[in-house]
């Protein structure tokens, strides 16, 4: 059931990525973009739990840990990420941006969550190399430099974030947390868009910004039902499902073709991935 849920996360989460870059290329502001998609994705949370006449609030605790998982770690990982898609192609991106799995498990072990292993170096190598193929084979034209640094820079953000909500959030559904975070994060980032540039939605990106919406709130209550079961780093594996959703809706609806030396190397950084979170044993627990 964890996997099941985690996959069906990174299938959300793909193709909101192309959603995203499309919004991208259209020049809407990372704030109003990212914004109204956490704020939507909020919204629909708490609707489907009222709907169910579920608890709207995670357990004592924990709501302040949700909202500031938002509002701190969502919203920086996803404006970096939504910035990342501005400078080059979906499926480039995607394919960097999952060097995160391999980045979750060295917290883990810094952290003695996980025992180090031998698989740790190869499966670091692995994710090293693609990373450097999917930028040599793209060039400008698949990616800018800038891209490169900030899909590196999201990967970070976002592997801190999963190892956080793992540690920080244990006893919440999956919903009231996912509806907390989603909100944390809209409240931030519309917050800093009306102090800065202003608020302003264009009609012909309504469409994209309420599939974007829907799709993440889909992801999130998947995500926080999968953490629990599988922990941080096997449900980063089991998400790099999430770069070849990207690639191929990439292709098929952006018209972004993903070279052969690029998808070497995205294999590489999904190989790496599941190398190193398959192969580390979870250490003993603290006395």
């Amino acid at each position: 059931m964890g996997s099941l849920c985690a996959l069906g996360a990174a299938t959300s989460f793909g193709a909101n990525v192309v959603t995203q870059r499309s919004l991208a290329r259209a020049q809407l502001p990372v704030t109003t973009a990212l914004g109204v998609r956490f704020g939507i994705a909020s919204v629909l949370l708490f609707a489907v739990l009222a709907l169910r006449r579920e608890p709207l609030r995670p357990v004592a605790g924990e709501r302040m840990r949700a909202a500031l998982l938002g509002i701190v770690g969502y919203a920086t990982e996803a404006g970096v990420f939504y910035l990342a898609l501005g400078e080059g192609s979906a499926g480039a991106v995607a394919l960097l941006f999952y060097a995160y799995p391999s980045l979750v498990v060295l917290i883990e072990v810094a952290l003695r969550d996980r025992g180090l292993t031998v698989r740790l170096a190869v499966s670091l190598g692995l994710a090293s190399t693609g990373a450097v193929l999917v930028v040599v084979a793209g060039g400008e034209i698949s990616i800018s430099a800038t891209g490169v640094a900030l899909a590196l820079a999201s990967a970070c953000c976002f592997s801190v974030y999963l190892v956080a909500s793992n540690r920080l959030i244990r006893r919440s559904p999956a919903l009231p947390i996912g509806a907390w975070v989603a909100g944390g994060a809209s409240v931030a980032l519309l917050v800093v868009g009306a102090a800065t540039a202003g608020i302003a939605v264009p009609r012909d990106t309504v469409g994209r910004l309420l599939l974007s919406g829907l799709t993440t709130a889909v992801a999130f209550a998947l995500l926080y039902a999968a953490l629990p079961l599988l922990g941080a780093g096997p449900t980063a594996v089991v998400m790099t499902m999430e770069a070849f959703v990207a690639v191929t809706l990439g292709a098929l609806l952006l018209g972004e073709p993903i070279a052969a030396t690029q998808l070497i190397g995205g294999v590489g950084i999904v190989a790496g991935a599941a190398l190193v979170a398959t192969g580390t044993a979870k250490a003993p627990a603290a006395p």
